[in-house]
């Protein structure tokens, strides 16, 4: 029982069921987009559900309320919780509550659409998100993207389906390299959107490019 829900798991056996598993995906992670996958050559796209209209507005309401009860601290002159405080404060929880399970559920789709492709081989990238949450500019985008969450998922949902779940080097130059000749950017900055090949003239996506690579590559 939490946030005023009842809240009921239970476990089914089922019998495993063979697939006909077949190409191989490439998923590269962002902050942008939660993911762009490249699967068999082709794009897809997962936006970032936290620049949806409906996260947006739950969050507004967020701060305005956070605000609300850090005014009703100062009128009240002390950290004793009157009735108006508590009923703000839960009021909050309750949005933060909803807001997670929005994050949570969306996860849950995506990472579903992609295991039923049933492909042999998901290939992502191994992130060091504590070294990326250093970024003061970026780290509460980082974490509200779940990305720990996403591979979790990933990870059981391919174990049941029989799916090979591989994770590039840390230090693989997904990004840099050119998907078409091979070569590498090295002064490819995080600002460039789009990737340009200096030795082929290949102009793409930065992350779709990412993502081809990430389909190619052999652990």
């Amino acid at each position: 029982y939490t946030n005023g829900k009842w809240i009921l798991s239970f476990g089914i056996e089922c019998e495993s069921q063979a697939l006909n598993l077949n190409g191989r995906i490439g998923i590269d992670l962002g902050v942008k987009e939660l993911a762009v996958v490249s699967h068999n050559g082709q794009q897809m796209i997962f936006h970032n559900i936290n620049k949806s209209k409906r996260v947006r507005t739950l969050k507004h309401k967020l701060v305005h309320l956070q605000r609300k009860v850090a005014r009703k601290y100062r009128t009240n002159g002390s950290y004793e919780k009157s009735n108006a405080i508590i009923k703000a404060e839960q009021q909050a929880k309750e949005i933060y509550y909803h807001i997670s399970k929005i994050r949570e559920n969306y996860i849950h789709q995506t990472t579903h659409q992609l295991v039923s492709l049933n492909p042999e081989v998901i290939t992502m990238e191994d992130l060091n998100v504590s070294g990326m949450m250093k970024n003061k500019h970026l780290s509460r985008a980082i974490s509200e993207q779940c990305f720990y969450e996403f591979r979790r998922q990933m990870e059981y949902k391919c174990e049941d389906r029989g799916i090979k779940l591989q994770f590039a080097d840390r230090f693989y130059p997904s990004s840099k390299t050119c998907s078409c000749c091979g070569s590498v950017k090295n002064n490819l900055k995080l600002s460039d959107r789009t990737y340009v090949c200096d030795e082929c003239g290949l102009v793409i996506d930065r992350d779709f490019n990412a993502a081809l690579n990430l389909e190619r590559y052999v652990g």
